[in-house]
């Protein structure tokens, strides 16, 4: 089976407070998602009134390490139980409003999403979806009116039919656990499903588990839970450059080491060209998938005394310190008290 962590160039996580155990010190840690590879996060923004306990903290967080897209989950059966119900248009709109308030003006670096799908004992059907559209398409079009963008539409594949065209048009990002699903198939079944706008990201599974060994991973990825959402983006790097209104587009990983000068071009960052630091070890250095103490860092290859590396970012941990050179490629410049780099 393949594993879209490996076979997509990019990889997403989407995050809540559900990544947090609120009762400990702990804050989760995005510098061991950016080592692992990862190289976008969407946040939950909040539901009905109520602002997602975490939001602020991931969304200042990510802030310059990882192109930020936001969510909101379509809160569409509260406000029949408030002591003063509201109509399903005005409980659409106070959403809405709320959704961009909570964001202060700080839209992030990618489009927002409308999470839709049903909650435990408040099913979608033929019998309540005209009022669930009437919810949430003023939900969307609140939060575009206030931010200036149109948001996305987050469903499972056989969420689609309770959406009416309206939604239909908008940019999907599709949940279905199956991650021996190709792009094509993907994109086939939301069609046939109805779906008439982009289908842009994936969500293939929730457990966390990105080696493929059935046990969960979002704790060596910095979170305070086994379980996280994973996602792959469908399309190209360039096509996710425009996604994100990057200009020039983001170069995709080399596959044979650059020669310099060389340009690189972050998401959503002005051109800048790269540090260069030198192998002064005499035994040479190691270039590793990830930083050591961060998840399953491996020897990918070696370079020897007087290589000429470039500088993309630099991670401190502890003591030690770690830059990457490359897609997935990281390095030590000091590492348990020995210099390699200077």
């Amino acid at each position: 089976m393949s594993n879209p962590y490996d076979d997509y160039q990019i990889d997403i996580v989407d995050v809540s407070r559900w990544q947090d155990d609120l009762t400990t010190p702990f804050k989760p840690d995005i510098l061991k998602l950016m080592a692992a590879g990862f190289m976008a996060i969407i946040v939950r923004v909040g539901l009905g009134r109520v602002k997602d306990a975490l939001f602020d903290w991931f969304w200042s967080q990510s802030k310059g390490r990882l192109a930020r897209l936001s969510y909101w989950y379509g809160d569409y059966y509260s406000h029949r139980t408030l002591a003063v119900p509201v109509s399903d248009r005005a409980w659409g709109i106070e959403q809405g409003t709320n959704w961009a308030n909570f964001m202060k003006g700080d839209w992030g670096e990618g489009k927002g999403f409308l999470d839709c799908e049903p909650s435990g004992g408040h099913p979608i059907g033929i019998l309540n979806r005209k009022s669930y559209n009437e919810i949430m398409r003023p939900l969307a079009e609140t939060y575009d009116a206030l931010t200036g963008g149109v948001c996305g539409i987050y469903c499972s594949v056989g969420f689609i039919p309770n959406l009416y065209e309206w939604a239909r048009k908008r940019t999907l990002y599709v949940a279905w656990y199956d991650r021996s699903k190709t792009k094509e198939q993907i994109i086939a079944a939301c069609r046939k499903a109805g779906w008439l706008g982009e289908i842009v990201i994936w969500q293939y599974a929730s457990d966390g588990d990105i080696n493929m060994d059935g046990i969960g991973d979002g704790k060596t990825l910095g979170m305070e839970t086994a379980a996280l959402d994973l996602n792959a983006w469908l399309g190209t790097p360039e096509e996710w450059s425009r996604f994100l209104g990057s200009t020039p587009p983001i170069i995709p990983p080399p596959t044979e080491d650059p020669e310099p000068p060389v340009v690189i071009v972050p998401p959503g960052s002005t051109t800048k060209i790269i540090e260069f630091k030198t192998v002064i070890e005499l035994g040479g250095l190691n270039v590793r998938n990830t930083p050591i103490g961060t998840y399953g860092s491996t020897v990918e290859k070696w370079m020897p005394v007087n290589t000429d590396i470039p500088i993309l970012e630099t991670m401190i941990l502890g003591a030690n310190i770690w830059h990457r050179i490359g897609y997935k490629q990281w390095c030590a410049e000091r590492y348990n008290g020995t210099t390699f780099l200077k």
